[in-house]
């Protein structure tokens, strides 16, 4: 079981809107574009890193887990999933034994 932890880069959830810091390539649009960091752009960063451990962790990736990885990555930040469909959708996926 695998845990995500980015210390260096934390913010109190309640801090919404904090200066956009870390890895640009994970960055969202709208944070790349200027706007202030948010759930949503939270969320896809979230996608955009299991994405890059998803493609090296397994040759063929399920097609379920590139759906989770699409809709996380969302231009329109609106259209990304809250994080209990995302929590669900996960669970759903094989793990890499049963893939």
């Amino acid at each position: 079981r695998g845990v995500l932890v980015d210390f260096d880069h934390a913010h109190d959830a309640a801090e919404q809107g904090a200066p956009a810091s870390g890895v640009r390539a994970y960055a969202a649009p709208e944070v790349r574009a200027g706007a202030p960091t948010s759930i949503e752009s939270d969320r896809f960063a979230l996608g955009a890193v299991l994405g890059w451990l998803f493609e090296r962790a397994t040759p063929t990736l399920d097609t379920r887990a590139r759906a989770v990885i699409a809709r996380l990555t969302e231009d329109d930040p609106a259209r990304r999933p809250s994080i209990d469909a995302t929590l669900r959708a996960l669970e759903s996926l094989p793990t890499p034994c049963e893939a």
